[in-house]
């Protein structure tokens, strides 16, 4: 009774001040759980132990029923036969069985009664053991949260994390970004002075086509 005593205090304890309480609330939830386990399961081989020692009474109570009925067969037999005296020695050996047949019948009503309670407090400590894991997972998810929430939130002041791989991204990209401009205006400037000495040489072998004409005698 102690040790399921033990069990009910460690799996009804709040795990809501485990989260608030302790430094690394995760690691010692999930270590909180195993020791619930281990003791769930020491709870459990003491009840079985007692229900082992309900099945002996019962075996023993129905040896002692048997015991008394044959007692009571060898006493008819004898009272058939003209033997009293057998009789008498197998009436009080009935009388005797009874009576020890009686006090176990009242361990066994008691220790029925003990166990009943015992397998019931097992399958609510068990339900309460699994609502505990499920909680587990919903505390250590919102703990999570919480912490990433208050790192973040000490980013301004204290400078907790270490930004300076998310600055030097940052000017990368605009480094790429002016190179990229450059090259796409120095690409134009050689594409508009190519475009000008084109024409350029255009209007120089039209101007020469004209002299010629010009020059040309008459017909």
């Amino acid at each position: 009774m102690r040790l399921l005593k033990r069990v009910n205090t460690v799996i009804t304890a709040q795990l809501h001040d485990v989260v608030e309480c302790f430094e690394n609330p995760e690691k010692i939830l999930k270590q909180t759980i195993r020791e619930m386990e281990a003791t769930l399961e020491k709870a459990t081989e003491s009840t079985a132990r007692a229900i082992a020692g309900e099945r002996q009474l019962e075996r023993r109570l129905a040896e002692a029923r048997t015991s008394a009925d044959r007692s009571q067969a060898r006493a008819r037999d004898a009272i058939k036969n003209g033997d009293e005296s057998t009789a008498r020695t197998a009436l009080a050996r009935r009388r005797e069985v009874e009576t020890g047949a009686a006090a176990l019948a009242t361990q066994l009503a008691q220790c029925q009664t003990s166990n009943a309670r015992l397998r019931q407090q097992l399958e609510q400590l068990r339900g309460r053991l699994a609502a505990a894991k499920g909680e587990m997972g919903v505390l250590i998810a919102r703990q999570r949260s919480a912490e990433a929430q208050r790192q973040f939130a000490k980013i301004p002041t204290s400078g907790s994390f270490d930004l300076e791989s998310f600055h030097y991204f940052d000017e990368l990209s605009r480094r790429v970004d002016q190179t990229e401009a450059e090259a796409e205006a120095l690409s134009e400037l050689r594409f508009d002075e190519t475009s000008e000495g084109h024409l350029t040489a255009e209007i120089e072998r039209e101007l020469q086509r004209l002299k010629s004409e010009c020059e040309a005698p008459p017909e």
